[in-house]
């Protein structure tokens, strides 16, 4: 199973598992830096998934790439900590 197989497989994981996650995100350029932001995985799909952020009102959802988790601009944590 190659890398980007890997992490689809475990994002897909927690999705059934624990969707409430927590995210750090960087992304180039400085437009956005979080860390621990906690977020909930709303839905899965072959090439991305989507993220709900509740701590805004209204709450807003984000797409994420699996190759920004590869890439490193993305990361969630309860991946990192096994």
């Amino acid at each position: 199973m190659n890398t980007l197989n890997a992490i689809k497989a475990r994002v897909q994981t927690l999705y059934r598992t624990n969707p409430n996650i927590h995210m750090n995100v960087t992304i180039p350029g400085g437009r956005i830096h979080l860390k621990k932001h906690p977020v909930t995985i709303t839905s899965v799909y072959p090439n991305i998934f989507s993220v709900e952020d509740r701590t805004t009102d209204p709450a807003s959802t984000h797409i994420v790439q699996y190759v920004e988790l590869m890439m490193g601009y993305v990361e969630i944590l309860e991946l990192t900590q096994k």
